[in-house]
């Protein structure tokens, strides 16, 4: 049986995990099990987030048509019922974003859809829409030799510490093109989907890390701009950047979840940071992020 420490926990599996740290020598009981199985959505009194999405406290299905249905129980159990035509690529893909999204909520998580990286002693947390570049900032700052913390999930705990997740950045070929990092030595995250998973293994942090600044990434037609966030604005980006925030009412969480947020909202320094998505200014954006953050860690 392979065994992964992952987001702060041992995590046992039925099958090989390859962009996760592998602990083979740990002899102690894992925290969560993962394996093959029937995953029916029966039993799952929650609401529906749609035709392929029920939600309840401590259950959570989902259904990825051609790929998976994915059962997630009490923050401790996932089972997979793979579809008949799908790959071990696709399913490890949703495996590790929604479904293990779902797990570590159940579990009392604050989880944000983000990247978070190395600097100094404590790390920068980037949030913001899909496709706004929050990996390939992340990647390029790694390529600064900051150490890479986590990409896709961002798990922070009750005392402001980011947990490291796989060693691994997701980069679309064109971002991969731009940091000049090449696909050729990276394995596809899909069959046929040009994005690709970029091992940042030999310097990876196996420890939390204090969060020292938030940065929130917009979209803009502008030359590059940072602002602070300030007031309620604090708390409706963190909540934006929560993932599947939806969800999140019928697991029964709202309560707790809400708290941490005001408390991470009022602790930590936020900041927009608005930018042309096209990545053409890219060397000014880390330069204004790093400035800030310089400037604004505690």
């Amino acid at each position: 049986m392979n065994r992964y420490f992952l987001f702060g926990l041992v995590i046992q599996c039925e099958f090989e995990l390859p962009e996760c740290l592998s602990i083979a020598d740990y002899v102690g009981e894992p925290e969560v099990y993962i394996g093959f199985g029937h995953a029916p959505p029966e039993g799952v009194y929650g609401l529906a987030q749609g035709p392929f999405c029920q939600v309840s406290a401590g259950i959570f299905w989902l259904d990825v048509p051609g790929v998976a249905s994915y059962l997630v129980t009490g923050g401790k159990k996932i089972i997979i019922d793979p579809a008949p035509e799908s790959d071990t690529s696709s399913i490890r893909v949703f495996l590790l974003e929604p479904a293990l999204n779902a797990l570590l909520l159940q579990r009392g998580n604050l989880v944000l859809r983000a990247s978070a990286i190395e600097l100094g002693d404590s790390c920068l947390v980037l949030m913001g829409e899909s496709g706004i570049g929050k990996s390939t900032i992340a990647a390029a700052l790694h390529k600064q030799s900051n150490r890479f913390v986590s990409d896709g999930l961002v798990v922070i705990g009750h005392d402001f510490k980011v947990l490291p997740g796989p060693p691994r950045i997701k980069l679309w070929a064109k971002s991969a093109s731009l940091l000049e990092l090449p696909t050729s030595m990276m394995s596809r995250l899909r069959p046929k989907l040009n994005k690709f998973s970029y091992s940042t293994e030999p310097c990876m942090l196996q420890k939390s890390l204090p969060v020292s600044c938030i940065y929130n990434l917009k979209d803009s037609n502008k030359e590059v701009f940072c602002s602070p966030i300030s007031g309620v604005k604090r708390f409706d980006a963190l909540r934006f950047g929560v993932y599947n925030y939806n969800c999140i009412p019928a697991m029964g969480l709202q309560a707790s979840l809400f708290a941490q947020m005001m408390r991470l909202a009022n602790n930590i320094h936020m900041a927009d940071v608005k930018f042309s998505r096209n990545m053409s200014s890219l060397e000014q954006i880390i330069e204004v992020i790093v400035d800030d953050a310089m400037d604004n860690s505690q």
